[in-house]
């Protein structure tokens, strides 16, 4: 009924608390039931009676138990318990999601999870699925091996092309030139009337 835990570092009357109110809360004992006598406990768990004294006291302090002289302890009524367990799974609940908001867990994951437990369902998210408010990378979006290229097509994507036309290279400058103006001077001298320099010289 009760096994301890001696790698858990708590007191061990701590641990008997603590199954023992398990055990009750789940109406593995019912109320009304009487509880294991010390003597029987402590040989069973060879334990000190001391320690299972100390357990005993602290249950029925929280209200799952109450004494019977001359008889031993008995479980309290489920009502003289359940205050006092709800306060402590409330602190307990809320401490928890003080942790999930400092793990910046969104508020709607722990909704969902609330409303899973409350209608019988594993409250978790499965393995390798992520809750609705997580984005997923682009890689989970495209086939496995083609992130990458899709990247690199992405990077380069709406450039202009940077390449230098063949006239604007080192060296091509000076013959354009030239070229141009052989073939004004070839156009000049071709019109009517038209007398060449060096002639105009001479006369």
């Amino acid at each position: 009924m009760i096994v301890i835990d001696y790698k858990d570092r708590r007191p061990i009357y701590e641990q008997v608390v603590e199954r023992f109110q398990d055990l009750i809360v789940k109406n593995v004992i019912r109320a009304g039931e009487q509880m294991p006598s010390v003597r029987s406990l402590a040989m069973e768990l060879a334990i000190n009676p001391n320690t299972i004294q100390k357990a005993y006291a602290e249950l029925e302090r929280r209200g799952f138990t109450y004494t019977v002289k001359g008889r031993g302890s008995f479980v309290s009524a489920r009502e003289e318990f359940l205050e006092y367990t709800q306060k402590e799974v409330l602190e307990s609940f809320r401490n928890d999601v003080d942790d999930a908001k400092n793990l910046q867990i969104a508020k709607n994951v722990l909704t969902d999870i609330i409303d899973r437990c409350y209608e019988g369902e594993d409250g978790l998210p499965k393995k390798g699925q992520p809750p609705e408010s997580e984005d997923v990378s682009i890689k989970e979006k495209v086939p496995l091996g083609k992130a990458d290229d899709f990247m690199e097509e992405d990077q380069f994507s709406g450039k202009e092309d940077d390449s230098v036309k063949e006239d604007q290279l080192p060296g091509k400058t000076d013959d354009s030139m030239k070229a141009k103006r052989l073939s004004e001077e070839k156009n000049v001298s071709a019109e009517p009337g038209h007398q060449p320099e060096e002639e105009r010289s001479r006369a």
